[in-house]
């Protein structure tokens, strides 16, 4: 029980798990849902490829953004 080292001694051992113990109330995991992560994921990667390329369009010579513009259109 390597938990019950880190257990203050003024903190039952009752309130500790209903504190810090798994699950929650309502016994549903403390993470979100695996389409929401998924989501999450992708939503960051299109934020994070897309100022890429904002970045390197208004401080490169290379013209990403039309690029893209014209691969979605062959799309």
């Amino acid at each position: 029980m390597p938990l019950e080292r880190i257990r203050p001694a003024s903190i039952s051992q009752q309130q500790w798990e209903a504190t810090f113990a798994w699950p929650p109330p309502g016994d549903r995991p403390p993470y979100p849902p695996l389409s929401e992560r998924l989501l999450h994921v992708a939503v960051s990667y299109v934020v994070v490829i897309g100022g890429a390329a904002v970045l390197l369009q208004v401080f490169a010579p290379f013209p990403v953004l039309i690029w893209f513009v014209k691969l979605m259109a062959m799309m």
